[in-house]
């Protein structure tokens, strides 16, 4: 019986080959895992200090507003299912509870009916009948 000395040495370099490699290779993925859950714990943050803005009456809902008004694409991609139910509850709220009260209040009321309709072109998948019913009674709601 003789040994293939040739296949036993390509077996050998492939081995120096992948130890070479292992150690950055490994580093490599760890680094970019770790850059993705933290980008993602970033972009949870985000959210929740953006939602944290309708809590707090007139002033904060229009800063909360602006934040989606600006990140309309981040918020259409990534949290478009947390922030429509959201933003559908504002504009009940709003049209329902304080109809017309203070002229911040109608002017939020108006910026959410677009940035609703403006989600709405890009994800209209995720918008439920119900909601879409309650958007169009705000829209014709006459106190």
């Amino acid at each position: 019986m003789s040994i293939d000395t040739d296949g036993a040495q390509q077996i050998v370099t492939a081995l120096d080959w992948l130890e070479a490699l292992g150690a950055p290779l490994l580093a490599a993925i760890v680094s970019g895992t770790i850059a993705l859950f933290s980008q993602r714990a970033e972009d949870q943050k985000f959210l929740l200090d953006t939602l944290g803005h309708f809590t707090g009456g007139t002033q904060n809902r229009s800063v909360g507003l602006g934040v989606i008004e600006g990140n309309l694409d981040f918020f259409s991609k990534k949290y478009a299912k947390t922030v429509v139910p959201v933003l559908v509850n504002q504009l009940a709220y709003l049209t329902i509870q304080k109809p017309a009260e203070e002229a911040h209040e109608a002017i939020n009321r108006e910026r959410i009916l677009h940035a609703l309709s403006q989600l709405k072109v890009r994800r209209a998948d995720i918008f439920t009948q119900d909601q879409n019913d309650l958007i169009s009674k705000c829209k014709n709601w006459v106190p």
